[in-house]
């Protein structure tokens, strides 16, 4: 029989019981976005100020509803823009990507019923990684997550895009090492992965 090391079993509590009182990201962003009212609004307020990782997320969100949105934009640039959060780095247990057979690990990213699963491997040009990611739509219907626009913008200008296949996979081939953002558009919302940081070292 195999013991079960302190250090394992405090992993596996950690895992467990990670944020497990927190309130989902989407109720976060409909409080930040002023969407909630009493008593859900009174209730999330107390705990924002007892949580620190929560306190955070909002943080995160208000600065970045603070940007300044540019008259120039399209409709489809003034969408509803959603902040994903990070889940606890997958090992093992991440959802299979469409190039992944030989990747050890993954980025969960949710952002209420949509997740984001990405992961990070080695590109031929030196300097450079590839960049797998899955959409997945814990409620819609599978083609919910097809022909969806990829994004991927530095220091708020663009530097490629791609879209969704059928099942939700997309990739980006030869990105250079660095910290991105990256967009989801939907029909009525954009997610958004802040401070994505693009190196080898934490995703391998």
């Amino acid at each position: 029989m195999q013991l079960t090391s302190p250090f394992q079993v405090q992993h596996q509590l950690r895992v467990a019981l990670y944020r497990f009182d927190c309130p989902p990201p989407q109720t976060i962003g409909d409080y930040g976005l002023d969407l909630l009212v009493d008593p859900d609004r009174r209730l999330l307020a107390q705990h924002v100020v007892d949580c620190a990782e929560c306190a955070r997320e909002l943080t995160s969100l208000r600065v970045f509803l603070a940007t300044e949105t540019s008259p120039a934009l399209g409709a489809k640039d003034l969408l509803r823009r959603v902040l994903a959060t990070l889940l606890i780095p997958t090992r093992g247990g991440a959802p299979f990507l469409a190039r992944g057979s030989e990747r050890p690990s993954g980025l969960e990213y949710r952002a209420g019923p949509i997740r984001v699963v990405l992961g990070v491997v080695p590109a031929r040009r030196r300097g450079t990684v590839a960049l797998d990611g899955l959409v997945l739509h814990d409620t819609a219907a599978a083609d919910a997550v097809a022909g969806r626009d990829v994004t991927l913008f530095a220091d708020d200008v663009q530097v490629s895009s791609t879209q969704t296949d059928d099942l939700g996979n997309f990739a980006f081939d030869a990105v250079a090492v660095g910290t991105y953002q990256l967009e989801i558009h939907f029909a009525d919302e954009v997610v958004v992965i802040d401070c994505l940081d693009l190196t080898l070292s934490d995703h391998t």
